[in-house]
């Protein structure tokens, strides 16, 4: 899974199984993402300046799940 920094926003695109249940969260809010029938599944984020951390989980049918999480740091600093 990857993503890119916006703004405030934070774009997370990914790929699973297209059965599955995608939840993405952030200090600001959840999200729940449908994968396409090829697996593939993006989602736009709020975040706020400074740590976030973010998780993004992967529920299937059956219930299992794969998780990972990732810590994005926003700057507003001018470098």
């Amino acid at each position: 899974m990857g993503s890119e920094t916006e703004g405030y926003k934070l774009a997370w695109p990914g790929k699973t199984t297209p059965e599955n249940t995608i939840i993405i969260s952030s200090n600001l809010e959840d999200i729940v993402a449908a994968p396409t029938s090829e697996g593939n599944f993006a989602v736009t984020l709020d975040i706020d300046a400074g740590v976030n951390k973010i998780r993004a989980t992967s529920i299937a049918p059956n219930g299992d799940q794969a998780q990972i999480e990732k810590t994005i740091t926003y700057s507003t600093e001018e470098f």
